[in-house]
């Protein structure tokens, strides 16, 4: 057998994020520890102790001006790594190591209204890092292609490795009893899963449930998610509408699989996604789809989802009603979405990061 590949990984966001990027991180490292061709390195930022506002600038401070630029290479080299992947874009210095980047989107790019000012900021100071990468990672085609021509890299140095659901992500029998007690949903019900931002587009979506109920009158609208930056206007919406409009906020992840399964329809119209694990999340679970036609999720929905300009109210509540009105359309569509669901998977996305890693050794 030939030696092992010693690789450094940043874990940082696996640390401190539930969502998006440390999620990400978080089902990769298992995965990426089974491989017997690596050795891997978890390396992450130092934490401080102090608490509020000072101890949390004290601590981005630490980790962005002195961890990515100069401590995580060092540390990578006293292990002994040949090789530093960071799992999403930071203000790294890798100095004489190769360095691979996973780029989950370049939505601060495209959609910069949907950013903070301090976030566009923090992702052009990481653009050294990806341009210099030996190799980047993205998590779609559609990501791939805006690295490509946005950013000016060649697309040999470009792969892609495709999320996946976790396996606890399946169909299950879900007691309403249970439904109706834990979160007040009393009926059938439509699933968001989401942040309460503006990129998510719920303002449109409690627009169309609206029409919807007038059409269907024993559904519910149910969102989880916690709330995110200006999320004023949706705030005003909720507090304006009925109570067939449910808000349960971060939920287990047990928790969060009951919800999926329990939906009659899972709907996510989001005006633009690096990827959209919880469109995947949902399929696996069996569960119909309605998602918007844009970025990446026509890619991961592929046929299995109806499709819908996110913007416009009538045809995503059309959607709904369709799903909610046809068992034929929705039981096609469960199907569909079971069998795409098996096409993604963590070992495959760990075998794809592998090769980045060995072309990124290649590269050098």
């Amino acid at each position: 057998m030939s030696a092992q590949l010693h690789v450094a990984v940043d874990v940082t966001q696996a640390r401190i994020n539930r969502t998006g990027v440390g999620r990400y991180a978080s089902e990769l490292l298992p995965r990426l520890r089974a491989l017997e061709e690596l050795a891997l390195t978890g390396l992450y930022a130092p934490s401080t102790t102090g608490e509020g506002r000072l101890g949390k600038l004290v601590e981005i401070l630490r980790r962005d001006a002195g961890y990515y630029p100069y401590g995580l290479s060092r540390a990578a080299r006293a292990a002994g790594a040949r090789l530093i992947h960071c799992p999403a874009p930071a203000p790294v210095r890798s100095g004489a190591l190769p360095l691979v980047v996973t780029v989950h989107d370049l939505l601060w790019m495209t959609l910069p209204q949907f950013f903070t000012a301090p976030v566009r900021a923090y992702h052009r100071a990481s653009l050294h890092a990806v341009r210099s990468a030996a190799c980047v990672i993205a998590d779609s085609h559609h990501t791939r292609t805006d690295v490509i021509e946005r950013l000016g890299i060649d697309e040999a140095r470009v792969r892609v490795a495709w999320l996946a659901a976790d396996t606890r992500f399946r169909p299950r029998e879900v007691e309403r009893e249970w439904l109706r007690e834990r979160f007040g949903i009393r009926g059938r019900y439509v699933l968001a899963v989401a942040t309460r931002e503006p990129r998510k587009n719920l303002v449109s979506l409690i627009a169309a449930f609206g029409r919807l109920a007038a059409r269907v009158e024993d559904c519910e609208l149910v969102l989880v998610g916690g709330r995110g930056w200006r999320s004023a206007e949706l705030e005003r919406t909720l507090r304006a509408v009925g109570n067939r409009v449910l808000t349960c906020g971060f939920v287990s992840e047990g928790e969060l699989v009951s919800l999926y399964a329990g939906a009659a329809c899972f709907a996510f119209p989001s005006l633009g996604e690096g990827f959209g694990l919880p469109v995947l999340e949902a399929m696996a679970c069996g569960v119909p789809v309605v998602t918007s036609d844009n970025t990446s999720l026509p890619e991961v929905a592929g046929e299995a989802a109806l499709l819908v300009d996110p913007l416009d109210v009538e045809a995503l509540a059309d959607a709904l009603a369709r799903v909610l009105e046809d068992d034929e359309l929705a039981a096609r569509l469960a199907h569909g979405g079971l069998q795409r669901s098996t096409e993604f998977s963590w070992e495959r996305c760990a075998r794809e990061t592998l090769s980045a890693y060995r072309a990124a050794m290649r590269a050098e």
